[in-house]
C-alpha cells in the first residue's frame, strides 16, 4: 500500500490560511484507492498559532475548513495554538 496526501481546498484572509487534505492509501496491485483522513492545517500569522485537526469525519470536512477554530475545539487537535 502507498499513502498520499492531496489539497482538496485552500483560502487565505487577513493572515489566517486554511488548508483541507485528504490522505489517500493505494493498492498498488489492483490500483485502487481509498480515503483514509481528511486533515485541516491552519496558519494564523498574526499571532503565531498553527495546528491541524486530524481525523475528520467525512461529513464534517466542509464544516471545519469553514470554521477551524469554532469546530476544532471539539475535535482531536494535534500542534500548538
Amino acid at each position: 500500500m502507498k499513502t498520499f496526501k492531496r489539497e482538496i481546498a485552500s483560502r487565505n484572509a487577513d493572515g489566517i490560511e486554511v488548508t483541507l487534505f485528504a490522505h489517500f492509501e493505494r493498492d498498488e496491485i489492483s490500483n485502487r484507492t481509498e480515503t483514509i483522513d481528511i486533515s485541516c492545517h491552519v496558519t494564523d500569522s498574526r499571532n503565531g498559532t498553527d495546528f491541524t485537526i486530524s481525523d475528520i469525519p467525512k461529513n464534517r470536512a466542509l464544516e471545519v475548513y469553514e470554521h477551524p477554530f469554532s469546530v476544532g475545539n471539539s475535535l482531536l487537535m494535534k500542534g500548538s495554538m
